[in-house]
């Protein structure tokens, strides 16, 4: 019998693995992007000792949340900061009050799964850097599926950050 389209083994889903500079790094599996999956998404990630995902970041469209599989780490929600281990689940609300980052400050390998609506457009922002992204133009899975397939995405979807500040007007460039 085959198996449904929308139904899959972790182990039949391709790693891919993100490094960038020291203190990013991550290997993925999409979940809902490797099932069809259209407004909810699922990726499991594993992430070494000292290294992070993502930098702190907030979004103004969706929510996530986390559930600890394996290891411990430190979650940065807003201005705290909460140990979580194996059994932890963590939501992570829309609004740059719940800013958040999860870094494996542990000494084994921490193993998550980071659930999300997947709604666009979507802005989000960067407190760290003072950045901000804009995405749209597709559904989150299909740019999540194409980016770690290592398709260039930057011309086929909106998918742009900015420094905050760096504003034009509202009419520049128009004729």
């Amino acid at each position: 019998m085959a198996r449904h389209k929308h139904v899959i083994n972790i182990s039949e889903i391709e790693e891919k693995e993100v490094a960038v500079e020291d203190k990013f790094h991550h290997a993925v599996k999409g979940l809902g992007s490797s099932t069809g999956g259209v407004e909810l998404g699922c990726s499991y990630f594993r992430v070494a000792p000292g290294r992070y995902a993502f930098p702190r970041h907030s979004h103004h469209a969706n929510e996530e949340a986390i559930y600890v599989l394996e290891g411990s780490g430190t979650l940065s929600i807003g201005d705290d900061d909460i140990v979580v281990s194996a059994g932890d689940y963590a939501s992570l609300p829309k609004g740059r009050e719940h800013a958040h980052k999860l870094v494996n400050t542990g000494d084994a390998e921490l193993v998550y799964l980071c659930l999300s609506t997947n709604y666009v457009p979507e802005v989000t922002e960067y407190p760290d850097s003072g950045k901000i992204g804009v995405f749209g133009g597709a559904e989150w899975n299909q740019v999540l599926a194409d980016f770690y397939a290592g398709k260039d995405v930057s011309n086929q979807y909106v998918l742009k950050f900015y420094e905050k500040g760096a504003n034009v007007d509202y009419f520049h460039g128009e004729v």
